[in-house]
């Protein structure tokens, strides 16, 4: 390691003058510094013992050598996170879901703790706590991203069955004045023809349509899992099994107004699928117990040569009165995404919603141009639901297969294919990284920046290594100063 001489000191010093108590202090500083960056370099080898433990599965020895060494270093915040992990290792998940909440205070960028808190509340029961630890560990650049989101949706799943188990639990003391107006809810779209080849798109229509409605900001959205959570409890199912087929054609009662109309007297789209939670006598308790104030009720209908009708209702939950969302719309069965793009703003103008430029930008495009992409990403859905994970993987991997832009379906893909041996595996690799401080940026640590404390440079390498270019000078204090090192120092830092 050598260090630069006076005259590169003096390019990066506001004033080229350098007096002798500045340089005097530069060199100092680069001393200091280089001794931090050696030090991290030989600490990133070293193990305690507690963490050795750790590693062979001893976790009781491991949680007892790690009480000591916390004891020896109380203000060690990383023998506290380890201390942690031990307790969440050996099934003492509250213990450490406390140890660690207090550890992710004095490490707010430490990926690792974030993670094992996440795991630690979880554990515990501590589930938003967990939803908010996992999204720090991603922020923060965590590895497993598939491994976390699939995390994320297992532990939301999980809130919302508690959510609504408490509901039911306290359902006569429910007020509908406590539900925000903005709050809506969309089941999954009604298929009164009863069609078993396009049955899929009953989810596939109702996700699409979540998500859209999701990007307008004056809209409380609830989740899809929130509405299949509540049938569950209930005992209800997603769709009426058994339920005779029925002839459904359209109909027109007056110019520029369709309905439906039906071979069987009486019946109604919600008699046959699970939209039968807004129907007029049920809307009002599944609102309450939903949080809704509207249902969006959609439906769709084959035609013949190919062609498809959708349409859709906005029903106000505290009344049942369920009002048509303007005419439906129809067209080939090949556009069917384009048809609900053209459903979709018919129900935000009867919800009176006047939307933002930037939001009729995201809303319009296109997640697929491929039917048969979207058919099957939609069969991934009711086969997710039905807990046929690989089943549903596959169906997503088809609709990636199709369309490699269909990013819904990536994700769904990468999502329902972690494996528990994938979660096991990113547990194991987190714990192996116990034990070591926070790595600095490879290939980029004081390359050069000004040096105001501890940490890094700026993030920005410069291409020029010899000569990096002068410091602002607006920004730079007499005191300050580049200390640019050369060579490789320990660690495997540059």
């Amino acid at each position: 390691m050598k260090a630069s001489g006076v005259r590169t000191l003096e390019r990066f010093l506001p004033d080229t003058r350098v007096c002798a108590e500045n340089l005097r202090a530069a060199i100092l500083r680069g001393a200091i510094l280089c001794t931090l960056v050696l030090a991290a370099g030989c600490a990133g080898t070293g193990r305690s013992n507690g963490v050795r433990l750790l590693e062979r599965g001893e976790f009781a020895a491991a949680v007892d050598a790690l009480r000591a060494e916390s004891a020896s270093r109380p203000d060690d915040p990383l023998v506290r996170r380890d201390l942690g992990v031990a307790l969440l290792e050996s099934g003492r998940a509250a213990d450490a879901a406390e140890i660690l909440r207090e550890v992710r205070i004095a490490l707010p960028r430490d990926a690792g703790t974030a993670f094992q808190l996440g795991r630690a509340c979880e554990g515990s029961g501590d589930l938003d706590g967990a939803l908010d630890a996992y999204r720090g560990y991603l922020a923060l650049g965590g590895r497993g991203k598939d491994e976390i989101a699939a995390r994320l949706q297992a532990v939301t799943q999980r809130r919302i069955e508690a959510e609504m188990r408490t509901v039911l639990a306290h359902e006569d003391s429910l007020a509908t004045v406590e539900i925000p107006d903005n709050a809506v809810a969309v089941p999954d779209f009604s298929n009164p023809a009863r069609s078993d080849s396009l049955a899929p798109l009953a989810r596939g229509l109702a996700a699409m349509l979540i998500s859209d409605l999701g990007r307008v900001g004056s809209l409380r959205v609830l989740e899809r899992a929130r509405i299949r959570v509540l049938l569950d409890e209930l005992g209800m199912t997603a769709d009426a099994a058994g339920a005779a087929p029925e002839v459904v054609t359209p109909t027109r009662t007056a110019p520029g107004t369709a309905t439906q109309g039906r071979s069987s007297p009486g019946s109604t789209a919600s008699d046959l699928s699970a939209s039968s939670l807004v129907a007029p006598d049920k809307a009002p308790r599944f609102g309450r117990l939903l949080g809704a104030r509207r249902f969006i009720q959609g439906s769709f209908i084959p035609l013949p040569a190919e062609q498809l009708q959708l349409d859709a209702s906005v029903v106000e939950a505290s009344t049942g009165i369920s009002l048509p969302a303007g005419a439906p719309v129809s067209g080939a069965l090949s556009d069917v995404l384009r048809l609900q793009k053209e459903l979709l703003h018919r129900v935000l103008q009867a919800l009176g919603i006047e939307l933002t430029p930037d939001e009729r930008g995201r809303i319009d495009e296109l997640p697929t141009r491929d039917f048969l992409a979207f058919l099957a990403y939609s069969r991934g859905l009711e086969l997710e639901d039905q807990g046929r994970a690989t089943e549903a993987t596959s169906a997503y991997r088809e609709a990636t297969r199709r369309d490699p832009s269909f990013a819904a379906a990536a994700s769904r893909m990468r999502i329902s294919a972690v494996t528990p041996s994938a979660q096991q595996q990113l547990d194991s690799h987190e714990i192996s990284g116990l034990g070591r401080p926070e790595a600095l940026p490879a290939e980029k640590v004081l390359r050069t920046g000004t040096w105001t404390g501890l940490g890094p440079g700026p993030d920005t390498d410069r291409r020029d290594d010899l000569d990096p270019g002068k410091t602002d000078a607006e920004t730079a204090s007499p005191t300050d100063a580049i200390i640019v090192i050369e060579g490789d120092v320990p660690g495997r830092i540059r």
